[in-house]
């Protein structure tokens, strides 16, 4: 049996390749290898594998990045990159919705599902995995002043984001001691309430 980091043949492409995983289920054994001539990551049984005896194995820093190489591509192949915690089961429409959103660079859509179809849970899914891919660091909820703490619940609780609640009477003191007069600029993650005669240009929200 195979360990990770040997190197090995794999008997059928005639390549050298190199274990970062082993699975056994019901006494068979499978192995995962990466294949440095061409990056590819795949399943190969333990027949399909021929141990090249005297070879060099890759120290433990490579194993451990050619793990982690292994797990970013097949989560890239399910179309998304990010974890989401146990309480978190995404239903089927809710994983169309993020996957539309991740078709093309620009992220601007609406979601509008009929009520307690969790818009909310759509909304985590694309704030949590545009913020895994770098492509947002700040994050403004505008919402019914009913709603603010359904929203900055769910947030913490499902995908372990915390947002600032901030109300328009909070918005003149935030002013006060921010150095762009930006209310909103001393954190990243807010939730507003809509109900406000605020008006704020749209370079200081999504700057």
């Amino acid at each position: 049996m195979l360990t990770v980091g040997q190197v090995a043949t794999d008997v059928h492409s005639g390549k050298t390749v190199k274990v970062i995983g082993v699975q056994q289920v019901f006494g068979m054994v499978t192995y995962q290898v990466y294949e440095p001539e061409t990056g590819n990551i795949y399943n190969a049984a333990e027949k399909a594998l021929k141990v090249e005896r005297g070879s060099v194995e890759p120290s433990s820093a490579f194993v451990r990045f050619a793990a982690v190489y292994a797990r970013v591509k097949n989560e890239l192949a399910s179309g998304s990159v990010v974890d989401v915690s146990e309480s978190v089961i995404p239903l089927p429409h809710q994983r169309y919705a993020l996957g539309r959103v991740l078709e093309t660079n620009s992220c601007r859509y609406m979601l509008a599902d009929e009520v307690g179809l969790g818009k909310t849970i759509e909304a985590g899914l694309i704030i949590k995995e545009l913020e895994t891919r770098g492509l947002i660091e700040r994050v403004l909820v505008v919402c019914p002043k009913g709603l603010l703490t359904q929203w900055e619940a769910e947030m913490q609780e499902k995908f372990g984001e915390r947002f600032t609640i901030i109300l328009p009477e909070e918005y003149q003191t935030l002013k006060k001691v921010t150095p762009d007069d930006n209310p909103f600029t001393s954190f990243s993650h807010v939730i507003s309430p809509m109900d406000t005669s605020v008006v704020l240009s749209t370079r200081s929200v999504t700057r």
